[in-house]
């Protein structure tokens, strides 16, 4: 009897302090991709295709000053391996305690007027693209990489 009442004490001790526990982050920066704005645009076409993200670094050391010209997001063309853009995660700023960790979501703004078909006889009419997608963070941890959805240009 006083065995099973120590266990259940000790049982709902667990219980509690598991359940209060700050969530923590790992310190590398980690992604998901959540969206695209769209599935197909014309190539060459001054539109834009916004690319959604989900991400959490667990010392929140992961964005930029603006004043800063570092480049920290980069989307690889899996049709060619090499061509990338780089793009700037904005500040975190201290209020939001970024130190205690961070998780949120953020948003990328693709000027298709950019993207083009290859060249080849076989993408003519339409091409796909396929984006994989990192972050670095100031520390120079990089993140996961992603895949992005398909995009279409015709």
């Amino acid at each position: 009897m006083r065995l099973a009442k120590l266990i259940s004490i000790l049982s709902i001790f667990v219980f509690i302090s598991s359940s209060c526990e700050k969530k923590t982050y790992p310190i590398e920066p980690q992604l998901n991709f959540i969206s695209m704005s769209e599935t197909e645009v014309p190539e060459g076409v001054n539109q834009v295709v916004q690319v959604v993200f989900g991400f959490s670094d667990g010392d929140g050391d992961i964005g930029y000053n603006a004043l800063d010209s570092t480049n920290n997001i980069f989307f690889t063309d899996k049709r060619y391996d090499s061509t990338t853009f780089r793009f700037q995660f904005p500040e975190i700023t201290a209020e939001n305690n970024p130190e205690q960790g961070v998780k949120g979501k953020f948003a990328v703004d693709l000027n298709a007027g950019f993207l083009f078909k290859r060249t080849d006889t076989a993408h003519t009419d339409f091409d796909t693209i396929v984006w994989e997608v990192y972050i670095v963070d100031q520390a120079g941890r990089k993140s996961n990489v992603v895949e992005t959805s398909s995009l279409i240009l015709y």
